[in-house]
């Protein structure tokens, strides 16, 4: 068997960590850098003193036997549940889920990285703060492509395939109510040209039930006309819209937007991921073959089984 890898994967979203779980199983060292202060990515939940929201998201379906596997061992650890048929979520956080994937795998919160680099048979990544970690055998891009697209361009690094996605942004507004926010349905799809989706947050499993919390997102379209406006702006006009929609009168005690600018890929790459084996450098991510959850997990599991299972 050939030596463990020391790897470094940057995001810690689903495909990341579907990657760095696959790697350590096969027995390499895995050390994960995500700019943020959590883990998932847009499997994740916003909270603020006793509210949480899960605002990106809102629930993953599960076709392969994979991603199935995974998604029991988190119903038997408490992390997840089924909330309604084939819809299932983290609990008591969308971004709980995360944790089944992580392991004992190295995670570096609030390490934005901005470039990386090539000195002789190893990888070096610098982050903003012009902080160096050395040594590592290979790099894997967990990142929406265009992010990734600013790392190789700022490196100087080729990667081929990358930077040419587009993606849908996301507004999301969180409101919540101490009363009065009658609503006889968990979700809402309506067929309107502002507001895509609305749910009862707060009615999924196992979550905090002293308030009613809804999660509202804005269509694409919507979203791309809005994509610059401050987040008071964009409060006052979801909310005024969720209050023609939902009835809801009430005066909300808290609400919150959040702008997710990559938030659906339009049309994904075709393949599981991307690796160049002379480099040792590869990607993944929702934008290779889909944008749901399962997506993610696939791709980064694929990445790491097809290149890094040498035994």
């Amino acid at each position: 068997m050939a030596r463990p890898k020391l790897i470094a994967i940057i995001g810690a979203g689903i495909a990341g960590l579907s990657a760095a779980k696959t790697l350590a199983e096969f027995g390499h060292s895995v050390a994960i850098f995500e700019k943020s202060r959590g883990l998932g990515g847009r499997l994740a939940t916003k909270r603020v003193g006793d509210f949480a929201f899960d605002h990106g998201a809102q629930y993953f379906t599960v076709q392969k036997d994979s991603f199935k596997s995974i998604i029991n061992d988190a119903i038997k650890a408490g992390y997840a549940a089924e909330w309604e048929a084939n819809r299932f979520v983290g609990i008591p956080g969308m971004s709980s889920f995360a944790r089944i994937l992580l392991g004992q795998c190295d995670v570096h919160f609030g390490r934005t990285i901005q470039t990386i680099a090539r000195k002789g048979d190893y990888w070096s990544l610098c982050d903003i703060n012009g902080e160096q970690v050395d040594g590592f055998d290979a790099v894997i891009l967990a990142l929406p492509s265009p992010q990734i697209a600013t790392i190789l361009k700022n490196s100087s690094v080729k990667l081929d395939a990358i930077g040419a996605l587009d993606y849908h942004p996301c507004w999301a507004l969180m409101l919540a109510f101490n009363s009065g926010a009658d609503f006889n349905a968990q979700t809402l799809t309506p067929d309107d040209p502002i507001i895509a989706w609305i749910a009862e947050n707060s009615a999924k499993p196992n979550r905090a039930t002293t308030h009613r919390t809804f999660v509202v997102h804005a269509t694409p379209a919507w979203s791309v006309d809005h994509l610059e406006a401050n987040a008071e702006d964009i409060c006052k006009m979801l909310r005024s819209k969720f209050k023609e929609i939902t009835e809801i009168k009430a005066e909300p005690t808290m609400v919150l937007a959040h702008r997710w600018r990559y938030a659906r890929v339009i049309e994904p790459l075709g393949h599981a991921f991307v690796w160049d084996e002379k480099q040792c450098l590869g990607a993944c991510g929702d934008w290779a073959i889909g944008s749901r959850i399962e997506d993610a997990f696939i791709s980064g599991h694929m990445l790491a089984k097809t290149c890094f299972n040498e035994r």
